[in-house]
Order: structure tokens, then sequence, then C-alpha cells
């Protein structure tokens, strides 16, 4: 009984370090065997993933729609893809409509960007998922939300601060009214660095 006892304390030893618990003091020594392992390190994310908040700024009911645009990695070489990434936050209660969906009455978001001398696309936009309107047959976005476009530093992008400006035009509703349609100009800074 007194080994079936002890099995039953370590196999909860492991069990709470696997699932990020703490662990209660067990004079055994197992216990101090599972302290000295090493941890195991997790992969960096690829230099085009887009890991981090971007946003700083909160959405309110009077200011329902804030975004904020990246480049990911800010520092690329020339032949390297980044990642134009813009962020919004849509208020509780808010939507807008979807950029590649049906918007019943409503005006689809768009996004309009100036890509500077030595940066071209190199893929479409990625738009992120939608929600169903409820009164409409629309399909809407709500609450945190990324687009995502790669790009392609070309050979003629000379090194030094690199800055590309663009607008987010949505229409933003709660469920009583509509605004009108309003665009919001935003840019994205990264710098051109030089192969070492």
């Amino acid at each position: 009984m007194r080994w079936l006892l002890s099995a039953w304390i370590a196999g909860g030893i492991v069990l709470g370090s696997v699932l990020g618990c703490e662990k209660a003091p067990v004079p055994t020594p197992q216990a101090s065997n599972v302290s000295k392992q090493t941890p195991v390190s997790q992969p960096a994310p690829p230099p085009t993933q887009s890991a981090g908040p971007i946003l700083s700024e909160e959405s309110t009911p009077k200011k329902p729609v804030v975004a904020q645009a990246a480049l990911r990695p800010a520092a690329a070489r020339n032949g390297s893809k980044v990642e134009l990434v813009i962020e919004a936050r849509i208020a509780p209660g808010w939507h807008i409509y979807a950029a590649d969906g049906p918007t019943g009455s409503g005006i689809p978001t768009s996004l309009k960007w100036k890509l500077p001398d030595g940066v071209e696309a190199a893929g479409e936009w990625q738009y992120p998922k939608t929600a169903r309107g409820a009164q409409e047959q629309a399909e809407n976005y709500e609450g945190t939300l990324r687009f995502r476009r790669p790009l392609r530093i070309t050979e003629r992008a000379k090194p030094g601060p690199l800055e590309i400006y663009g607008e987010l035009t949505y229409q933003a509703c709660d469920a009583f009214r509509c605004r009108p349609p309003e665009s919001l100009a935003l840019s994205a800074r990264g710098e051109v660095v030089v192969a070492p």
C-alpha cells in the first residue's frame, strides 16, 4: 500500500510540472531530480510571423475603430520578404463589414497602400475571419483582428529607413445605427539593412 501512495505522489509531481502547477514539497529523492532538468527551449517564430501586439490604443463607443500598421520583421535585407500587418480593434457591440464577403447595405472594408520604390507585393491580402451579421445577410469583423500582406524587398531598395503609407476605410455600426464611412491614415516603418 505504501508503494502505491509513493507512486501516486510522484505521478502528481510530474503531472503538476507538465501542467505548470505548483508542486507540493515531497521528501523523496525523485523530487530533486525533477528540479535539475534543463528547460526545453521553444523555437523562435519565423521572421514573417506576426507575433506580439501592435496596437496600444483602446477602442471606445466614441471611437469604435482604432488601427495601427507594422512591418514584420522591421529590418530586412534586399531580396527578403516582410509582412505588412494592420491590427484593428473594434469596440464591444460594434462591427465593420468584411473586405471580401457579402456586406448587405454596408460599405465593405478596404485597404489601400502605396508601396515605395524597391518594395513590391509578394501575395494578396489575407483577411481575418468574419462573423455573420444578426439582422442582414452580411459578413462582419468584430473584436481585435489583423489584415496581412506579404511584401518583398527588391534589389532596388536602398539601405536605410523604409516607410509605407496607406489607409483603412470602413463603416462602423452597432445594433442601432451605422456611422458614415471613415478612413484611417496609417504608416508602417522599417529598415533595409545591408547584408553582412
